[in-house]
């Protein structure tokens, strides 16, 4: 939203991930050709720890399960507002997909 004239301006920074854990494509999705995208929401506290996952948009139960364990491992640069961590609410849109079949 647009600041109020006169108002303090805020320096607001952003989380950067730091780490980043891939979800494992469970076999038995992949033996199924299931392929998409899972929604997620998460906080990202001021230490830098992911909370609160919740699945936004279900793609498959154990690729959402996946997906939701991964995320949970993120570690991130907390956001700042004017030089302090503070904690952000963040969506996440997880994809799976296959790799293409080569010709032979």
């Amino acid at each position: 939203h647009e600041p109020q004239p006169g108002a303090p301006s805020h320096d607001v920074r952003p989380p950067v991930p730091l780490r980043k854990v891939d979800p494992k494509y469970i076999a038995a999705a992949a033996a199924e050709k299931v392929e998409g995208t899972v929604r997620l929401f998460a906080v990202i506290r001021k230490d830098g720890h992911v909370e609160s996952v919740a699945l936004l948009k279900h793609l498959d139960d154990r690729l959402d399960r996946s997906a939701q364990e991964a995320l949970a491992q993120w570690i991130f640069q907390p956001a700042l507002l004017d030089g302090s961590p503070m904690d952000v609410d963040a969506v996440f849109e997880i994809p799976f997909r296959l790799a293409p079949k080569l010709d032979n």
